[in-house]
């Protein structure tokens, strides 16, 4: 299957979502849909970049609280540079099977392929992450995430390693704010050449009610250290839209029970 027609497949299956909610199948369908927009200021590079994402998942609950979801994501990213500006458009597809206790927690993995396109050229690769949560209580939960991904081609051999923990904590049932801290180290395979990156990310999320539909916004500050040149501040902020379909109750209740977001981590890879 050509990589034009996944992408399309991927940006389809978020944007029917708000359709697939009116329709008779609704009710079966567990989803969730995410799209959403993030700016980030490079000040010491004098870059910034516009980011528009879109994504969905669909969860299968299997016997004994396992469970499997399939993904769909794409992001664009717009670079505006002192020199020419240029865009990449990454996207991928994957599945991630875990299991859930409505008590204690969860804990799985995830498998990914992913394309990224720059320009003329592109390159393409797989991911593998674990990821857990631990439910503290009905108000509070503590997750993390480790995560390996690579990309290949026209020319290039990229890795990397992303580290992701995260606190959230409900001060509402329908108001969640979570703080997390991302960590990220990419090789460029060009004599080992690369950059190191950090993050720390602020998020309220806000569903309102009798609604499937919540909004978050967040802000961002971080740091990014290439192998070669100088470091760089970097902030940000997002904000988006998260539909949730075939759950119910409270946002804590449908984050414990519908598919499992992807945590923010650094936007050049999934």
């Amino acid at each position: 299957m050509k990589r034009s027609t996944l992408l399309a497949t991927a940006a389809f299956a978020v944007l029917a979502f708000p359709a697939l909610a009116d329709g008779k199948g609704a009710k079966n369908l567990i989803a969730l849909g995410d799209v959403g927009y993030d700016f980030t200021d490079f000040s010491d590079f004098d870059v910034d970049r516009d980011t528009f994402h879109g994504r969905g998942s669909v969860l299968w609950p299997l016997d004994g609280n396992w469970n499997v979801q399939g993904n769909f994501g794409f992001n664009a990213d717009r670079i505006d540079t002192p020199g020419p500006s240029f865009a990449i458009d990454t996207w991928n597809a994957g599945a991630t099977a875990f299991w859930r206790s409505q008590n204690e927690g969860l804990l799985g993995g995830e498998l990914w392929y992913q394309s990224l396109d720059v320009g003329a050229g592109y390159l393409d690769g797989f991911g593998i992450a674990a990821r857990g949560e631990y439910f503290l209580s009905q108000q509070a939960t503590l997750g993390g995430r480790i995560a390996y991904s690579n990309l290949d081609g026209t020319g290039a051999d990229i890795d990397e390693w992303t580290f992701n923990a995260f606190g959230r904590y409900y001060a509402r049932p329908n108001l969640g704010l979570t703080l997390g801290l991302n960590y990220s180290s990419l090789d460029t395979g060009a004599g080992g050449e690369g950059f190191d990156e950090w993050s720390l990310r602020g998020e309220a999320e806000y569903l309102f009610d009798d609604c499937d539909t919540s909004v978050y916004a967040g802000l961002m500050y971080g740091s990014i250290d290439p192998d070669a040149g100088t470091d760089s501040d970097q902030w940000g902020l997002g904000l988006g839209v998260r539909l949730h379909f075939g759950t119910s109750g409270a946002l804590v209740q449908r984050h414990r029970t519908g598919p499992l977001e992807e945590l923010h981590t650094a936007r050049f890879i999934f």
